[in-house]
């Protein structure tokens, strides 16, 4: 049977002996003691690092020391092995290159002979691989590239050597270089009208 005394709470009552008596209730000076050095509860909170949040004292995940330098001389060994290759150029850049070379010595030889009036030469050796005039000093090309010449017969030096001279109006002597490394070919053409050097398969 419940009941209400005064302004507290419901309290249950029992007869005892003929009479109404309330059981006993605990004392409202009893407290209940606190604990003591309670440590934190493990807290993870997923909404911004998900999975990579670890509880308290917990062992994070990662890489040991003997991991790291195992994949560090991994990575070395292959740049030791991968450097040589990707340091050399290969056979079509060098050709390009020695072509491009070839090309800007002719303009610069031929803007020498209109600038001041004079007629200038750029002479070519294909056995040295090299090439000079007045307005370029002597410079070589790899030993692996081929040359071979097509020049005006009174600028044939001798059986390797050849030249194209350029006159004060910009015309020239004409002919043509022709570089090979193995199937690989490129092409340095000289207009005898124009005297411009011109770069292609089909110059």
């Amino acid at each position: 049977m419940n009941c209400r005394v005064g302004n507290g709470a419901p309290r249950s009552l029992e007869f005892v002996h003929g009479r109404r008596a309330p059981l006993p209730t605990r004392s409202p000076l009893a407290v209940r003691p606190r604990a003591q050095n309670r440590l934190p509860r493990p807290f993870r909170w997923r909404g911004l690092c998900g999975r990579f949040c670890t509880p308290y004292g917990a062992a994070a995940a990662g890489f040991t020391l003997l991991e790291l330098l195992v994949v560090i001389t991994i990575l070395a060994m292959v740049a030791v092995v991968a450097m040589p290759h990707l340091a050399k150029p290969s056979d079509s850049v060098r050709l390009q290159a020695t072509a491009r070379e070839i090309g800007t010595a002719l303009w610069l030889t031929r803007s020498m002979a209109i600038g001041r009036g004079i007629e200038a030469v750029l002479v070519i050796d294909v056995d040295r691989h090299s090439f000079q005039s007045p307005a370029v000093s002597s410079k070589s090309f790899a030993s692996d590239i081929a040359a071979e010449l097509t020049v005006a017969e009174p600028e044939r030096l001798a059986a390797s050597r050849g030249g194209f001279r350029f006159f004060p109006d910009g015309s020239s002597t004409g002919g043509d270089v022709r570089l090979r490394i193995g199937d690989k070919e490129a092409r340095i053409c000289v207009h005898w009208i124009t005297g411009q050097p011109k770069q292609g398969a089909t110059c």
